[in-house]
């Protein structure tokens, strides 16, 4: 079944989206070095406050991209993207409500909004980021056929939430160190993952001679 050009064109935005937050927080974390921070500090509003903005848009962002992924999915690999976008759904839930409380609430009653370790705003956050989102990936993965691209798009994916799933051992163990991985995987890796994702949307418009799944463009099926 050939996807709709709603679902294309869904998938298209919230992963170009995606990328483009990923940017911006780039450009946000590096604003913060040049005005002459100390890297091993936490970062201080207002960098933080946009960090955070930026993380509340995302999330929503992340589960329509899932959404977009199960929706294109052949038949008999959609199990995988209801897998995926439930993980999605509740690592957004998570994260969110984790960020809207350190936006409004703990400023307001005089915190200053950093997330430390130990604490249990951030431990569920690491639960959202490393596990939920890194399973969401890891199960979208799954969705994609055997094309070439279709297996760079696997193969991304896979390696994206295997990171993910690396970090969340930072907390299990008490060592945020290792956390550094899951951040390797949804800061850097993430948003180039994402224009990659951008590129197989625009690939799957209404027409093309490619399934849902990356079947070859040749004529195939």
């Amino acid at each position: 079944m050939t996807p709709s050009k709603s679902t294309c064109r869904l998938g298209w935005i919230s992963a170009t989206g995606m990328l483009g937050i990923g940017l911006s927080y780039l450009m946000a974390y590096v604003a913060w070095l040049a005005s002459g921070a100390n890297p091993a500090s936490p970062i201080g509003d207002p960098f933080l406050a946009v960090m955070e903005a930026l993380t509340l848009v995302s999330a929503p962002l992340f589960v329509a991209m899932i959404a977009a992924i199960h929706q294109v999915a052949a038949e008999d690999k959609k199990v995988f993207g209801v897998i995926a976008l439930a993980f999605a759904t509740a690592g957004a839930a998570i994260t969110m409500s984790v960020h809207f409380v350190q936006l409004t609430a703990v400023r307001q009653l005089g915190g200053d909004g950093t997330l430390r370790w130990p604490g249990i705003a951030y431990a569920l956050d690491q639960l959202a980021w490393d596990l939920l989102f890194g399973g969401s990936l890891i199960a979208a993965a799954c969705t994609f056929g055997e094309d070439r691209f279709a297996r760079l798009m696997r193969g991304s994916l896979l390696v994206t939430g295997s990171l993910c799933w690396l970090g969340g051992l930072g907390p299990v163990l008490g060592d945020m160190r290792i956390q550094r991985m899951g951040i390797l995987g949804y800061a850097v890796v993430l948003p180039a993952v994402c224009r990659l994702l951008a590129v197989y949307f625009r690939r799957l418009g209404p027409g093309a001679a490619l399934n849902a799944q990356g079947k070859a463009a040749t004529g195939e099926g």
